[in-house]
């Protein structure tokens, strides 16, 4: 398997050198088998971008199937939609507008912890 590091980032969706070099690192530790990562990013440098551009190497390089993007607001929620709708606009995303429905079908998900939670008791409760 190729080196995630030797990836080609798209610098259209993060193409900020601090963005470019946290990706990279994350790369490098995937390539040495770490599987835990922490970024600390201040407000306004480009967090979703960042995330949405190494989902998108992760999805080119077969290294992940689906996604779910945690927010803890709805604000936060529909600007990463907006996010994945601009920078992925072929991933097959949840929720599409005005969709209610939680469907199983998607590559990328974006929703409240909340709502992850309503999904997982629904299913639990039948």
């Amino acid at each position: 398997m190729k080196n995630l590091s030797k990836e080609l980032i798209n610098v259209d969706i993060s193409g900020r050198p601090y963005q470019i070099e946290a990706i990279r690192s994350v790369f490098e530790g995937i390539d040495h088998a770490k599987r835990k990562f922490l970024l600390v990013m201040a407000t306004g440098t480009g967090k979703t971008r960042t995330c949405v551009s190494m989902i998108d190497v992760l999805m080119r390089t077969n290294r992940i199937q689906r996604v779910l993007f945690l927010v803890d607001r709805i604000a936060l929620g529909n600007q990463a939609l907006d996010a994945f709708r601009e920078y992925l606009p072929n991933a097959p995303l949840w929720p599409q507008r005005n969709e209610t429905k939680f469907v199983t079908n998607r590559r990328v998900y974006v929703t409240t912890y909340q709502t992850m939670l309503n999904i997982i008791d629904d299913e639990v409760t039948g």
